[in-house]
């Protein structure tokens, strides 16, 4: 029997400067049930840190609040940003996914350094 075809995004938190960040991460959570709505399978939400344009800075925070709107999509965030936060502290938070959200979780860490993010 051919197993079905499975279906997710990566949402990176991309959005205009001049828009309402409170609209847009409104606008976000909408799109992401959604697509609960249609049968995805997973979402993977991006984490960043700069400024006006890209709005998630806390994926757990953004993945709980849609935990509580969806039925059965998978919500995963794209990776930790090492350098940023304390490795028990990403630790931790990973950890509250199952709390918020059924199935398994994934924690992803990334080893880079963004200049243009530490100076």
């Amino acid at each position: 029997m051919a197993k079905r075809l499975r279906f997710g995004t990566f949402m990176a938190p991309f959005h205009p400067p001049a828009q309402n960040p409170t609209l847009a991460l409104q606008r976000d959570l909408d799109l992401i049930q959604h697509m609960d709505r249609l049968g995805y399978d997973e979402a993977w939400i991006g984490e960043h840190h700069s400024a006006g344009t890209e709005l998630i800075a806390s994926p757990e925070i953004f993945i709980a609040t849609a935990a509580e709107r969806t039925r059965s999509i998978k919500l995963e965030r794209v990776m930790n940003f090492r350098h940023l936060a304390h490795l028990i502290k990403r630790a931790s938070d990973a950890d509250f996914g199952p709390i918020s959200a059924s199935g398994p979780r994934l924690l992803r860490l990334a080893a880079v350094r963004m200049v243009h993010n530490t100076l």
